[in-house]
């Protein structure tokens, strides 16, 4: 019994204790911007049986950029056989834009967003300094491109950055829990990583790559979670990993329990495919992975631990507990002032709340990602 305390409090701990670190990294790491109107972006979007709508509207808001650095679109078509692509096709031919679209038919669906990808890649300007990749589903802010150039003509050492995701505006309970995770301590967790380089992944719904980067580190081959893996294989390569607070993107979200199950399912498996893939890439660097990989998997057995800290020592849990949420509190709202983010203190106490007992409600289907990828399991994108 007293062992099991002491692992309880252990775990605990030693994942408060890495989120402290983020907290306070994250509330002091103010990141410079620089303009350069010489730089040229190419966009890759790969889509499956997506609803028309949501394609157009993610190529208008790439249309209504506030810069000029956008050159070239490539729409990637991954079989969809609901025929989207001819509504896609229809709406490309009627509208005149600022940037060139080449719209690549893919005969079959290869199960696989990063199969699309790779598809797609060779399509890509060479000319292009930086390589963005949005999911079909996904709308810019009018600034997310020039404040992502800015970002990383501002630091030179970044190979890659993500984009700020949110959630799109949506009534069920699960497009809220997810909201209010993205409004909550995931972000703070990133700018922290993001001041020491060490981002653990890319935003796989918004990101930009330097292409001299994509080139030295390669595509996404054909991984289950293409933006971990990436990011993961990247950093044993010596790059370092950013994250664009100021670069806003508006994505969907799994809308029933299933799918969100399914969902985290796939992204637990990533990780583990991700360090597989950074072992293989470099066996030594893949320590920097370690903390990444660590503090993930303590995630998957802390909920268990508080529960059994509450029922076997409950003086010792209300304490932990409550300095938990008071720092995550405190991290949110400092992070939301210094950022000018519209949000209100009692969206950032939900997001606290909801950002602590996601950690329960996803530490099954993290489990399951986990034994899906150790048997070895087919990979299958289970939401597509």
């Amino acid at each position: 019994m007293t062992f099991l305390i002491y692992l309880a409090v252990t775990l605990i701990v030693f994942q408060v204790s890495v989120s402290f670190f983020y907290i306070y990294k994250a509330i002091r790491f103010e990141p410079v911007s620089s303009e350069n109107d010489d730089k040229s972006v190419s966009i890759l979007i790969p889509y499956y049986n997506e609803t028309p709508q949501d394609i157009i509207d993610t190529l208008n808001s790439i249309a209504n950029q506030n810069s000029t650095y956008v050159k070239q679109v490539v729409l990637v078509n991954d079989g969809s056989n609901n025929g989207c692509n001819l509504d896609v096709e229809n709406h490309l031919s009627s509208n005149n834009f600022s940037f060139t679209v080449d719209h690549i038919q893919k005969p079959e669906n290869g199960g696989l967003k990063s199969i699309a990808m790779n598809y797609g890649y060779p399509y890509l300007s060479k000319e292009s300094d930086y390589i963005v990749v949005i999911d079909s589903d996904t709308v810019l802010a009018q600034d997310a491109i020039r404040n992502s150039v800015s970002f990383m003509e501002s630091h030179p050492n970044f190979s890659a950055a993500s984009g700020a995701i949110s959630i799109k505006d949506g009534k069920s309970m699960m497009e809220r829990l997810q909201y209010y995770e993205h409004i909550g301590i995931y972000p703070v967790m990133k700018h922290g990583q993001s001041a020491i380089g060490f981002c653990s992944v890319l935003a796989g719904a918004f990101c930009i790559h330097r292409k001299g980067a994509m080139d030295e580190v390669g595509h996404w081959q054909n991984w289950l979670v293409e933006d971990i893996s990436w990011t993961w294989k990247a950093r044993v390569m010596g790059n370092f990993i950013g994250y664009i607070p100021t670069a806003h993107a508006y994505t969907t979200c799994p809308v029933s329990m299933n799918a969100f199950f399914k969902q985290r399912r796939r992204w637990a498996r990533g990780r583990i495919e991700a360090f597989k893939e950074a072992l293989k890439k470099n066996y030594k660097r893949s320590i920097y992975c370690l903390p990444w990989l660590a503090y993930w998997m303590a995630g998957i057995f802390v909920p268990f631990m508080w529960i059994a800290l509450s029922i076997l020592k409950f003086d010792v849990f209300i304490v932990l507990f409550s300095l938990t949420m008071l720092m995550n509190f405190y991290g949110c709202y400092k992070y939301q002032v210094i950022h000018n983010r519209k949000v209100s203190l009692s969206e950032v106490f939900r997001s606290t709340l909801v950002s602590f007992f996601q950690d329960w409600l996803v530490s099954i289907p993290h489990f399951c990602g986990v034994i899906d990828e150790i048997f070895g399991r087919k990979k299958v994108w289970a939401t597509r």
